[in-house]
């Protein structure tokens, strides 16, 4: 809100504002599905509502009381602060991030890592981040040469072995689509469930759980998504009535109104 004029929304979901994002605590199927797992998923998991993002006074940049339950958090962990205010552990380490991001990305992306840093600055973190070249940030990316970075997860709406590839452990290590490198074995056992699913409505089970174990794994600061498609185009076009209900369609369907390129024109907008 502060940084892009309050016209994204914060998202908690993976597969946010579909049918298949998990909401408060698994019922019925989904619910058996993950006892049906075993000591793979956590107790926790069965009992407490889906894991949501955080909130916080978007009229200002930082929040205090978010900060004082990180810094209560950190304390907990161990990472107590020195007399020259920053965080250690037991070893006397320093607790340091760096983040790097490309020198030709936007100024509303390093304006959002910078307010990101200050924050994590405020609580006793060495923290910094580093802007470079972008055949660096390139290369840094895919050698994993990073504490955090700023990537994505594509969404996902069916079962499909891309679900491996992103999620999965096998290729965690290597993989350019699993950026944070989670390798988890109740990620890795619901996939197969939604791949090896019968019906649609089991493969739906499975992806709700998926949703719901993706997020409590909490390898992803979620960001902001936008729920509208924003499409700027001359009204002498027509299109399909309803459009798809997560994009605006293939514009190749669209087509062109004579009678509304006539009214332009003779307004003079054309």
């Amino acid at each position: 809100e502060s940084l892009q004029y309050g016209l994204f929304k914060q998202r908690h979901s993976f597969v946010q504002d579909t049918p298949l994002e998990a909401t408060g605590v698994p019922e019925g199927a989904e619910l058996e599905l993950l006892k049906s797992l075993g000591d793979i998923v956590p107790e926790e998991m069965l009992s407490t509502p889906a894991v949501m993002a955080h909130s916080s006074n978007g009229a200002r940049l930082n929040d205090r009381r978010n900060l004082r339950r990180a810094m209560k958090l950190l304390d907990e962990a161990g990472w107590a602060v020195g007399d020259d205010g920053k965080r250690r552990n037991a070893k006397g380490e320093v607790l340091k991030i760096e983040i790097p991001i490309s020198a030709s990305g936007s100024a509303t992306m390093s304006a959002v890592v910078e307010s990101f840093v200050s924050n994590l600055d405020l609580m006793g973190i060495d923290a910094r981040f580093d802007k470079i070249d972008a055949a660096q940030y390139t290369q840094r990316s895919r050698d994993r040469d990073y504490d955090l970075i700023f990537d994505s997860y594509t969404s996902f709406l069916e079962a499909g072995t891309g679900l491996h590839q992103r999620y999965g452990s096998k290729e965690a290590a290597f993989s350019l689509f699993n950026p944070a490198g989670l390798a988890s074995p109740m990620v890795d056992a619901i996939i197969d469930v939604a791949l090896e699913s019968d019906s649609t409505e089991a493969q739906n089970v499975a992806l709700t759980a998926l949703d719901r174990a993706l997020r409590y794994e909490f390898f992803m600061i979620p960001t902001w998504y936008l729920d509208q498609n924003w499409v700027a185009y001359w009204d002498m076009y027509d299109h399909p009535d309803p459009l798809p209900r997560y994009a605006t369609g293939v514009l190749d369907f669209w087509w062109f109104d004579a009678d509304k390129a006539k009214a332009l024109k003779d307004a003079g907008a054309l």
